[in-house]
């Protein structure tokens, strides 16, 4: 894995004009000590240039509006700040704004925040009105659910300093047009002036269609129109027949309906991505994309407005994702805010190295289940808090939270699930010293290929070269196991590292790319590595006499038996019960013998701690 290399930009504000960021800063070390965290210097200095930033976009309405002639340093750009996940990037946020709301000078200035889910605006709204007191004339929230919108703030988003909506939001509203003509996110007429996107952001929507998908879609499809379900259905065996790498034209469907149309008669609430790309690709041309997930075709286009900028964004995950050095390098406008890296001595990664993808595990549920359950009952003690991360039990996936829940035989109340897809921007887990991911999400290489062709925007005739894809892969997955892990007691901090004693255990195979202790060493720095074989897997050769010895538990067997039944010598016998003598272990059973005789019996300790 290639380290994600981004130009720093480091914020020299004029000293007479930092005022707004020393007061955010003292209310930032005020809120943290009175939780005891404590980042390191290098880590609060990058904390510092997020509130500079902030600061520095309400120069421009504010005493200082001539911000070229007083700071002549300044672009109209984006930054992205990538300190680590709880580092305190969102109390700077939070204690920044408070600053700009309290001076007098700045009381024209407005600010809009864009969040990837409504969760993340409650919790926010939340911090704001817990740490500032923050009126509610003060604040809205502009959503699709109109209960939440005027449940929080004065629901009057035109009239509001400080705005809250969804990321989602933007890309609707602005469709077509630039930020400065959507009256949506205006304040008192104007564009609003400082602009905030927490976490991770591409400058174009990636359009990726699954054959197989959308052929799901086809009945519900029908209910609207029969002959859209048959344009649809033609069109998904026209894309079977296409080669890998060649170009399809997706037919026109305006004639039959529109995408909110096709949306309202969709069954499976997974099935909606299939439509919303299937009608944002009608009448392009797309290229086609073969792997082990079937046939799909891709293409992307842009979807932030040019005069969005500036804009300050905040993505831990800024140091692992390729797109944002292929899009500085490729695109321009993009700066990277000082964010040192964080240390994570003390944390131990133990990997299970076997395949656990959705696929996967259809064919291994109960071994994975077996294996996550047996660090949960024999290796952490039973006081401590742990985090399960697995797959969503939908379209035939096993249900690997139930199976697991089935296996846990110590305290099973302080084992909290969550799946992939809401692995990110919560502190609710914070709690959890022990983080357990269920297998990794890993996308298609259709995707792949457009997050990378997006980045660069580069033409979908133009593949990415072998490396690129490769470092848009392992970028993508990185980024999300580091997500994952920091749901956990790892995000806190202790100077520049994490608390002591955190674990994470993580099932994945280090093949096709990904690699083990190196992977895990880019992606958390300083952290120890150790391989973890929770179940063994048998030889072919032994299954059969496994599962003949596993169908008498409570029982005895001699070994002449055995040796009349399966061939070969006494010392053949006793090497077959050694090579399986540890997968019993795993399945909680106890295999042992005499020179006569062999015993099975289940593992009744279980008082470890």
């Amino acid at each position: 894995m290639s380290k994600v290399i981004l130009d720093e930009t480091i914020l020299e504000t004029p000293i007479n004009m930092d005022r707004i960021a020393n007061k955010a800063m003292d209310g930032v070390r005020a809120a943290f000590e009175g939780w005891k965290h404590h980042p390191s210097d290098a880590h609060m200095k990058g904390l510092r240039q997020i509130a500079k930033c902030i600061q520095d976009m309400a120069f421009r309405v504010g005493t200082f509006s001539d911000v070229a002639t007083v700071y002549p340093s300044w672009k109209n750009d984006l930054f992205i700040s990538s300190l680590p996940c709880g580092m305190g990037k969102t109390t700077t946020l939070v204690q920044t704004i408070k600053a700009v709301l309290q001076e007098n000078d700045y009381k024209d200035v407005s600010f809009v925040v864009f969040l990837g889910k409504l969760d993340e605006i409650k919790s926010l709204v939340a911090k704001m009105v817990e740490d500032l007191g923050i009126s509610k004339d003060d604040y809205s929230v502009l959503t699709s659910d109109a209960k939440l919108n005027a449940s929080l703030g004065c629901n009057n988003p035109k009239q509001s300093r400080v705005l809250f909506t969804t990321q989602q939001m933007l890309l609707q509203r602005c469709k077509d047009k630039s930020f400065a003509k959507s009256g949506d996110f205006h304040y008192q007429g104007k564009p609003r002036d400082v602009r905030i996107w927490d976490e991770a952001i591409l400058p174009s929507k990636i359009l990726v269609l699954n054959r197989d998908k959308l052929q799901r879609t086809i009945g519900d499809l029908r209910k609207l129109d029969n002959e859209l379900a048959n344009t649809v259905d033609d069109f998904c065996v026209e894309l079977k027949g296409y080669e890998n790498g060649s170009y399809i034209d997706v037919p026109d469907l305006s004639a039959f309906a529109t995408v909110e149309e096709g949306l309202a008669v969709i069954t499976h609430e997974d099935d909606k991505p299939s439509i919303e790309a299937l009608f944002s690709l009608q009448s392009l041309k797309a290229r086609v994309i073969k792997d082990k997930h079937g046939s799909a075709m891709l293409q992307y286009h842009d979807i932030l407005p040019d005069d969005l900028a500036p804009m300050l964004i905040l993505d831990a995950s800024g140091q692992q994702r390729k797109t944002y050095e292929y899009w500085q390098k490729h695109r321009k406008g993009i700066h990277a805010l000082k964010s040192p890296e964080k240390s994570y001595k003390g944390f131990t990664v133990h990997h299970w190295n076997i395949g656990a993808g959705k696929t996967s595990q259809k064919r291994r549920a109960n071994d994975i289940a077996l294996g996550v359950a047996k660090a949960i009952n024999d290796e952490i003690p039973a006081n401590e808090n742990v985090l399960v991360i697995t797959f969503k039990p939908i379209n035939k996936q096993p249900d690997i939270k139930q199976l697991v829940v089935d296996r846990i035989d110590r305290n099973p109340d302080r084992v909290k699930f969550t799946t992939w897809g809401r692995h990110t921007a919560t502190n609710e887990f914070a709690d959890c010293k022990y983080v357990i991911l269920a297998g990794v999400l890993q996308y298609s290489t259709a995707e792949y290929e457009a997050y990378g062709l997006a980045a660069k925007a580069q033409g979908i005739d133009k593949p990415l070269t072998k490396e690129e894809f490769n470092d848009i892969r392992i970028g993508e997955i990185s980024h999300h196991i580091l997500q994952a892990a920091c749901r956990g007691t790892v995000r806190k901090a202790v100077g520049d590292t994490c608390p002591p004693g955190c674990h994470l255990y993580i099932i994945y195979s280090a093949s096709d790319g990904l690699t083990g202790e190196a992977m895990m060493q880019a992606i958390f720095p300083g952290s120890s590595y150790t391989d973890w074989k929770p179940v063994s897997r048998l030889d072919p050769r032994d299954a059969e006499f496994a599962k003949h010895l596993e169908d008498m538990v409570g029982a005895s067997i001699t070994k002449k038996t055995l040796r009349e039944k399966y061939g070969g010598t006494y010392s053949r016998v006793n090497r077959k019960l050694k090579r399986i003598q540890t997968y019993f272990a795993s399945k909680g059973l106890i295999l042992d013998w005499d020179k006569k005789r062999v015993f099975v019996k289940r593992n009744q300790s279980k008082d470890r701690f």
